[in-house]
């Protein structure tokens, strides 16, 4: 993988002895349908193989309809390579964009209407692989992420972006005093998550959220303690259609996480980005 996700997932997997190739769209491009089943059918794979797809094209790289069919012919040219029956797991990472935003603590059940293309095209995604593994749910893991962030300052993330403008000392600006609540991803806890689910056999759809949900403005007080710098901070009061919560009930995950935990927001910011100053120096 060459994005934020792919690159941390495959560290981890290493790291926790799990033989894997990590391909980028150089060595197989998810577009490209012959591409990609000449890939699988040249590739000497063992007789059990699983694969995770963490690819996706956001509404950033092509317009909501181009990435919305971009994202469904990448599952299709996918599922139309992989040998099913030697299959052993598939993992699709989506996203919490499917759900009825504002909604509650958010859990597997919870009610669909994805508020923008990308989730669409997850969504549309979901159902696709889900019909193709109707006699095989135990073969497939959904697993819908929250907003992800990483370890480099310059990537796109929301929290990233966030801490970018502090670094800067660039104004950051908080609409409607920055109480929405989010739960914000670390990468590094999808990766201590994922082996864990497969380990425990787990299929279907799990959410992967800390569930504990903290404001923008919180989260953003947390980034100015591991930067050890105050933010510029403009308040706007606007009528936003984001202005929601997010909160979700992690009860899923929890049970196949067992004796594990995730690090919390402050832990992970911390770590984060003590990392990143280090790089730079």
């Amino acid at each position: 993988g060459s994005g934020v996700i792919g690159k941390s997932l495959a560290r981890q997997l290493a790291a926790a002895g799990i033989r894997l190739d990590s391909l980028d769209s150089r060595q197989c491009d998810l577009l490209d349908g012959p591409g990609v089943k000449r890939y699988y059918d040249e590739k000497t794979l063992s007789d059990r193989y699983s694969v995770l797809m963490a690819a996706a094209i956001n509404r950033m790289r092509f317009s909501g309809e181009e990435s919305f069919q971009a994202n469904v012919k990448m599952v299709q040219n996918l599922l139309d390579a992989i040998d099913c029956d030697r299959l052993e797991t598939l993992v699709f990472l989506s996203t919490v964009d499917v759900y009825v935003p504002g909604q509650g603590r958010i859990d597997e059940n919870s009610l669909l209407s994805p508020q923008n293309e990308y989730g669409a095209s997850k969504l549309a995604c979901e159902e696709m692989l889900q019909e193709r593994f109707v006699q095989n749910p135990d073969k497939l893991l959904i697993l819908r992420l929250p907003g992800v962030f990483g370890f480099d300052l310059n990537e796109p993330s929301v929290v990233m972006s966030m801490a970018r403008k502090v670094q800067n000392g660039d104004t950051y600006i908080l609409y409607n005093g920055g109480q929405a609540k989010r739960d914000f991803l670390f990468v590094d806890n999808l990766g201590l998550a994922l082996p864990k689910l497969l380990d425990d056999g787990a299929h279907g759809i799990v959410n992967v959220v800390t569930g504990e949900s903290l404001s923008i403005l919180e989260c953003l007080r947390a980034v100015e303690k591991a930067l050890d710098k105050k933010a510029d901070v403009r308040f706007e009061k606007i009528d936003d259609s984001r202005s929601f919560d997010l909160e979700f009930n992690a009860d899923r995950l929890l049970s196949s996480l067992g004796d594990l935990s995730l690090l919390s927001f402050e832990e992970a910011i911390q770590l984060a980005l003590s990392k990143c100053l280090k790089s730079q120096s």
